[in-house]
């Protein structure tokens, strides 16, 4: 089968970027599929993501988000004119516009895949979502409650949520005092909320520490709001990393504060490694944690996410329980299992 993605930039560090290189990689290496990533906004390849040697790359070089919707628009399409695919993927809502309305230059199946959550859209832009990827042969979502969200304006989809691309192979052992957070620096992801959250209980508990890997337009007010909390030496921050894995061995919790969440890879590479979680109440949150292994919080409520961290803090049998929890139900995203729901869509597709 040949599979082909249309993104971005595949050399961010985004999560788009992370579940794109690691299903790639795995189609190829694993399942012997001819696979190929097509990069609007890049000219090189400086991929932060593991990505197979099989997978070939092409760089557009075309930053299509300062450019007008038409050159865009003759950009897809003249590629798509010679793109000898089974099946195209794509996962950015501009370039899926687009891709769909060249359609008809294309033989193979079209995928769009949606990785904003559709709480975190307005409604103008969820009806010209549905609009368009009603257009689509397969319009695939992350969440149930993204898939009934389209539902109701009559845009049907499918639920293929993401996998463990980094799979644990050492669990952690709950005796660290750090509170582990991840992603990117930006307002949405809300670590603004979290450092307040652990100015609360930073007193109370000396011993604990709290680690925020990332890096983002909001660092700079970041480290100012940690000097203004007089918390310089227990809110840390090393940065973006490659060897997550390291810090979630050594952590004991894991935070997830964000305002909006399509579906965290973060989050569940957390729960391999057997962390406990302290969220935000998030639709997607509920499908991933289910009952029993998170401390879920109101949203955007900076006591409430406190105090859910200092109940996790405080004692070792909870986060010891939760953590078991969590552990079992990251079982259900391994890379294995989501690649098959994956196949399986394609060959109901071209049959």
């Amino acid at each position: 089968m040949k599979i082909t993605w249309i993104v971005n930039n595949i050399n961010q560090a985004g999560g788009v970027e992370q579940v794109v290189c690691g299903l790639s990689s795995f189609f190829s290496k694993e399942l012997g599929h001819v696979v190929r990533i097509i990069s609007v906004n890049s000219n090189e390849t400086h991929i932060f993501f593991p990505l197979a040697e099989s997978v070939s790359i092409q760089h557009l070089g075309i930053d299509w988000r300062t450019q007008t919707f038409p050159r865009l628009l003759k950009l897809i399409g003249n590629m798509m004119k010679s793109l000898d695919s089974d099946i195209l993927l794509t996962c950015h809502e501009g370039i899926s516009y687009a891709t769909l309305l060249n359609k008809r230059k294309f033989n193979g199946k079209i995928i769009v895949t949606q990785h904003v959550s559709s709480d975190f859209l307005t409604p103008k832009r969820l009806l010209c979502n549905s609009i368009f990827f009603h257009l689509a042969d397969q319009f695939v979502v992350l969440t149930e409650s993204d898939r009934q969200s389209y539902a109701k304006l009559k845009c049907p989809s499918a639920v293929i949520p993401n996998a463990i691309f980094q799979p644990c192979h050492e669990r952690a052992l709950l005796n660290r005092k750090i509170i582990l957070a991840a992603g990117r620096m930006e307002e949405v992801k809300g670590f603004d909320i979290l450092i307040s959250a652990f100015s609360e209980i930073a007193d109370k508990h000396p011993e604990w520490k709290l680690c925020i890997c990332g890096s983002g337009s909001q660092e700079a007010l970041l480290r100012e709001q940690i000097r203004d909390c007089h918390l310089t030496n227990r809110v840390l921050l090393p940065g973006m990393v490659k060897n997550i894995n390291d810090y979630m061995r050594n952590a004991s919790v894991f935070a997830l504060s964000s305002r909006s969440e399509g579906f965290s890879l973060v989050l569940i590479e957390a729960m391999s490694h057997g962390l406990p979680i302290v969220s935000f109440d998030l639709p997607a949150i509920h499908e991933i944690c289910g009952e029993g292994a998170a401390l879920i919080a109101r949203q955007e409520d900076i006591h409430d996410f406190s105090q859910k961290l200092e109940l996790m803090v405080s004692s070792d049998n909870l986060r010891h329980s939760l953590g078991d929890k969590a552990y079992e139900l990251s079982k259900r995203y391994s890379i294995a299992s989501i690649a098959d729901r994956w196949i399986s869509l394609f060959q109901k597709l071209l049959a």
